[in-house]
């Protein structure tokens, strides 16, 4: 059975800082929209979850904020984000 910290070790490829592009079309839901942001994904807590932090600005003069934390769950086989 795989530690809780090799099965993470899967995102690997996923740390660093990131540069984020946006493009929104036009939809029902929405309006054409661009934005850029940046984005920071790390390790925390001996290896065993990935936090990812970033913000945004968008052409229609809005900005976004995220904070998610992504980890393997042991229990049920499956990797879990809030």
């Amino acid at each position: 059975m795989a530690k809780k910290s090799d099965m993470m070790k899967k995102s690997d490829f996923f740390l660093g800082n990131w540069k984020l592009d946006y493009q929104v079309l036009q939809s029902a839901f929405s309006e054409v929209v661009t934005g850029r942001g940046k984005g920071t994904i790390k390790r925390a807590l001996d290896d065993r979850y990935v936090y990812f932090d970033y913000s945004a600005s968008f052409s229609n003069g809005k900005e976004g904020k995220a904070h998610a934390v992504f980890a393997w769950d042991e229990k049920t086989k499956v990797y879990r984000y809030w």
